[in-house]
């Protein structure tokens, strides 16, 4: 994630890259959190945690399409 965050997109999708970034690493947390919660055997956290993570997925994928980025929108 730090390396995506280094990278200098073109100033037209600066701000889309960077909020692109922002839930990538927001995602990234939450996996983390849901391994916790799994250890824990929390099925009602990983529950509430799954419908973050939904609704995280749709921006970025939302995000993603409209600037542009194919590959990006795919992944979610």
């Amino acid at each position: 994630m730090s390396e995506l965050s280094k990278l200098m997109p073109p100033a037209k999708i600066a701000r889309e890259w960077q909020r692109v970034v922002a839930y990538r690493r927001t995602l990234a947390q939450e996996l983390v959190k849901a391994a916790q919660f799994a250890r824990a055997n929390d099925i009602a956290a990983i529950r509430s945690l799954a419908t973050s993570k939904a609704r995280g997925h749709k921006e970025l994928n939302a995000i993603a399409i409209r600037a542009g980025f194919t590959d990006c929108a795919r992944i979610g």
